[in-house]
This record gives structure tokens, sequence and C-alpha cells, in this order.
């Protein structure tokens, strides 16, 4: 379920609007309307470095959208850490 963490801190402001952050499964998310009636862009930040982005024709459609991709994106990889060996074969 989508969640708004505390509503009463300070939000990143996207030109006169308040845009307010939401969070699904830990993953940062926001969803926008657009110019038109039927425009919502939203964006999932799915790590440090990964952000998807797309439109929906209504704020349900964006929200079946982030949870569609949250739900499905990959498990972060697990590095397995090999010791460095001692020169002795």
């Amino acid at each position: 379920m989508l969640s708004f963490p505390n509503l009463q801190s300070r939000r990143p402001l996207v030109g006169r609007v308040e845009v307010p952050k939401m969070e699904y499964r830990g993953k940062h998310c926001t969803i926008v309307q657009g110019i038109g009636p039927e425009s919502w862009k939203w964006t999932v930040r799915l790590d440090e470095k990964d952000v998807s982005a797309g439109e929906a024709k209504s704020w349900a459609a964006a929200k079946t959208s982030v949870v569609w991709l949250i739900d499905k994106a990959p498990a972060p990889k697990k590095v397995e850490r090999i010791p460095p060996s001692d020169g002795v074969a």
C-alpha cells in the first residue's frame, strides 16, 4: 500500500505545487498530474542510481504502474566476496 510518511515535513517543490512523497515497499515514488486532465506522470526510485518514470491516463493507472514496477523489479544481486589467496596453491 502506498503511504504518505509525515505529511507535516517540508516536501520538494515542483513549480508551484508541493509533491507528496510516497513510499511502497521501501521505494520512493511520486505521482503528479500533467498538463491535461488525462495526464498523470509517475517516477519510482528503485535504488541509488536507477529511476523509472512514465505516464498514465489516470491517477489509479499511474499507481498501478508504480506498484507493478516495484513488485516486478529484480532483487538486488548479492555479490559473493572471495577472500584473496595468500599465493599458496
